[in-house]
């Protein structure tokens, strides 16, 4: 009578215990591919939505109104206010209209229990500074959960008249002139008449990485004075 060999108990639990390490591997290994996976795709959710913030204050900037407003009797200027953490100006592209229907919009930057948050809000559809401007109480964030936040803005060139020398200029005027564009951290239209070249957001998120957001203004002015408007339709 013939007997067939099998497995020991031994080899058995060898065998077992084999193939258990194996899979405690490959599930180690799945584990680990399933966080980064998870991890890219948040990061990549992060990147988008910054990605839409990015154009949405790209277009509001392009659209800003570089038309005079009235501030008091006689001086008339662009409406632009910034600094280090706010700004103010006029756009045909405001976020929470439609596009064409000029606005006054505002930005700043708070600090809300050691994070940095970037937030937004709209006046009112038929306000300037001319005719008052009504701003809403609540203000909407654009982005949140940051370590630092910086606006800085680029004054364009505005060369002095020749009939004025740099000694006798006033403070203003000393503000206001210049050869060469320049970085400034106070932007005030009123005292410098025009609209800033360019508007620099920078910031550090919340993984630690430092961005810088550039957006162009236009120079030139969007609405035409009356007499022109008048001779074009002749």
């Amino acid at each position: 009578m013939k007997y067939q060999r099998g497995f020991t108990l031994i080899e058995m639990l060898i065998a077992m215990a084999i193939f258990s390490s194996l899979m405690a591997v490959l599930m180690l290994g799945y584990q680990q591919g399933l966080n980064l996976w998870q991890k890219s795709q948040h990061q990549s959710k992060q990147w988008q939505r910054m990605e839409l913030r990015y154009h949405l204050l790209d277009t509001l900037f392009a659209q800003s109104v570089v038309a005079d407003y009235t501030y008091t009797v006689g001086l008339s200027a662009p409406y632009f206010f910034g600094d280090k953490t706010s700004m103010r100006l006029m756009t045909a592209s405001p976020m929470l209209d439609m596009p064409g229907h000029v606005r006054p919009v505002a930005f700043r930057a708070v600090n809300h229990d050691g994070t940095w948050a970037i937030e937004y809000r709209e006046g009112n559809r038929y306000g300037d500074p001319g005719r008052g401007i009504i701003w809403p109480d609540s203000w909407i964030p654009l982005m949140e959960g940051l370590s630092w936040v910086e606006l800085t803005f680029q004054a364009p060139s505005n060369p002095a008249p020749a009939s004025i020398a740099r000694k006798n200029m006033s403070e203003e005027e000393k503000l206001r002139y210049r050869n060469e564009p320049e970085w400034m951290a106070v932007y005030d239209s009123y005292k410098l008449w025009r609209m800033p070249r360019r508007v620099s957001i920078r910031f550090t998120d919340r993984n630690h990485m430092k961005h810088e957001w550039l957006f162009a203004l236009p120079q030139v002015a969007n609405a035409w004075p009356m007499t022109a408007y008048e001779l074009e339709t002749l």
